[in-house]
């Protein structure tokens, strides 16, 4: 899906497999060159994100303890030292929302191309029952360059 939510590409899984092997051959029809691919944990194995690569795609992974100690190195980047990005609070569905983000850049991590991390902390609070949830998670990227004025522009599926 795109980012005016068109449908890209649909694929049927076999009943006795999941959708982790249908990634590379539900994107492969489609130009991906300075586009920003997300996905969820399941798509981020190390041939995905190196497949992406080799398309000239950019991505924001998920990782989880699919990937040994890569979720530990995230954890561990100096992310008290790193300034804000990002910003903003809604009230909606009555809760109110905050969402802050962080990037860092580095050399290696342990993800094929990735040399930006992304530190994204969603804080909750529930106006009915008045209880508050805190969540942090962190991202290897590739770099990427999201300004205006960036050409050529990148497409986000």
């Amino acid at each position: 899906m795109d980012h005016a939510s068109t449908v890209l590409g649909q694929r049927r899984i076999d009943d006795k497999s999941n959708e982790t092997p249908a990634f590379i051959p539900l994107l492969r029809d489609i130009d991906l060159a300075n586009t920003v691919i997300t996905a969820d944990a399941a798509h981020t194995p190390h041939a995905n994100g190196t497949w992406l690569r080799e398309q000239h795609a950019h991505y924001i992974a998920v990782v989880k303890a699919n990937h040994p100690h890569l979720p530990a190195r995230l954890k561990k980047l100096p992310w008290r030292d790193i300034g804000l990005d990002h910003y903003d609070k809604a009230t909606s569905h009555h809760r109110i929302e905050i969402r802050r983000l962080k990037a860092a850049a580095f050399h290696h991590l342990e993800y094929p191309g990735a040399l930006q991390a992304l530190q994204v902390v969603r804080w909750r609070k529930d106006l009915t029952s008045k209880k508050v949830s805190i969540r942090r998670t962190r991202h290897p990227t590739v770099h990427v360059d999201v300004s205006p004025d960036r050409d050529p522009p990148l497409k986000i599926i």
